[in-house]
């Protein structure tokens, strides 16, 4: 059934090792991450969809996620000098999820 959805948290870009491709990146957290299924590309958002964030050729992990109180309909990026993102927001799942509404706002900011 669909709700409302708050959380806040933080996120960290995923920094290729060794030159490794996206999808090799992607296989690599696949599995660091336990997943238990032969990897096929695109499987590492079905099983893990509110651990990974893809904006692009870029890919963010949730490092931290918090359920909080609900509030309004938002989003709210903050940028910290280690090279996080403190997230906080507040949707409607039964129209978009976690990654959609980071996704979002990642892609404003990376915009400006």
């Amino acid at each position: 059934m669909s709700d409302y959805e708050s959380y806040t948290g933080k996120i960290k870009k995923v920094i290729p090792i060794m030159g490794e491709t996206f999808e090799e990146r992607c296989e690599r957290l696949y599995h660091t991450k336990g997943g238990k299924r032969e990897y096929y590309e695109g499987i590492l958002f079905d099983d893990f969809y509110d651990d990974f964030i893809k904006v692009g050729e870029e890919l963010y992990e949730v490092i931290e996620k918090i359920e909080i109180d609900p509030y309004d309909y938002y989003c709210n990026l903050v940028e910290h000098e280690d090279g996080t993102i403190s997230f906080s927001t507040r949707y409607y799942n039964g129209g978009t999820c976690l990654s959609e509404m980071v996704e979002d706002e990642l892609n404003k900011l990376n915009q400006k």
